[in-house]
């Protein structure tokens, strides 16, 4: 039998068609620790809102699942509109034998239309030049993981990535070389990651990010600046950077214990900002994770 991955099962999770919240229920709480991006489309709230927080917080009216139920209906409280009835179905998880130590809650309604309409309807989740996630992608793992870092008061790291003179390149090689080059380099960067929980996505047309876990800022950096030497020995050449005869990438990491009054944009702008702030640096200059 296979052994799959954590983050191959988040990734199943993730591109299911039926809304799905994963609840713990050990010591009797129902903390929400896990919701779907099509449980969003359900209520209205992302995936960060939910992670972390008690199931009862968004139950207007219903019966709160329980193991020997299959199927509850409950009356949620959704974000920009009113309450909605949501048919629930039931799984218990179990860690060892005995009691369950989660419950699988997945929507119950009927899907409609062919499954050809359905799939059309989906959300694009892969960028299709690199594979790697997309911006749509990267911004719910984002929220899902900072709501549960927040949840357990750990800290939450993230690097951006952005090839350096990009354009210069483009002009002096064309379309296909430029998308030969950012697989390669896209590539790269997720040839390092090792971590279940690390995820690599392509935020626009030349930068990348990675998500990395729960490392301090010193370990972050520490893996930007192996990621960026991993993307120099592709020795791609580049005949009009200012950085270096091979194309090379910045990079900018931060890395925070996420505070009640913080949102995940907050990561996300502190490590475009260290990014910036490198770009600023003169060509050629040492710069810090790149």
């Amino acid at each position: 039998m296979i052994n799959l991955t954590k983050k191959c099962l988040i990734q199943a999770l993730d591109h299911g068609a039926s809304g799905t919240l994963l609840v713990d229920i050990r010591r009797g709480a129902q903390t929400i620790v896990y919701a779907n991006s099509a449980f969003t489309d359900l209520t209205g709230w992302d995936p960060g809102e939910l992670t972390g927080r008690s199931l009862k917080d968004f139950i207007v009216s219903g019966d709160l699942p329980g193991i020997d139920a299959s199927q509850v209906q409950q009356q949620w409280r959704c974000r920009g509109s009113g309450p909605r009835t949501l048919e629930l179905r039931l799984a218990p998880l179990y860690q060892r034998p005995g009691l369950p130590d989660f419950l699988l809650l997945s929507h119950a309604g009927a899907a409609s239309g062919s499954s050809e309409d359905r799939r059309r309807g989906e959300p694009v989740r892969t960028d299709p030049q690199t594979g790697l996630a997309n911006r749509r992608n990267f911004d719910e793992a984002l929220s899902r993981d900072w709501g549960i870092a927040r949840r357990e008061a750990r800290p939450m790291a993230l690097m951006v990535f952005q090839i350096d003179a990009f354009a210069s390149y483009r002009e002096v090689f064309g379309r296909h070389s430029e998308e030969a080059c950012l697989t390669k380099v896209a590539h790269a960067i997720h040839g390092a990651l090792h971590r279940a929980g690390d995820l690599a996505a392509r935020l626009d047309a030349d930068r990348f990010a990675v998500l990395a876990g729960s490392s301090s800022l010193p370990q972050v950096e520490a893996f930007a600046a192996d990621i960026a030497e991993r993307v120099r020995q592709l020795a791609i050449h580049h005949p009009r950077s200012p950085v270096a005869r091979f194309v090379t990438v910045s990079a900018g990491a931060a890395s925070l214990v996420p505070g009640q009054a913080q949102g995940a944009e907050d990561l996300l702008e502190e490590a475009i900002a260290a990014l910036e702030a490198g770009l600023k640096v003169t060509p050629g200059a040492s710069r810090a994770g790149a």
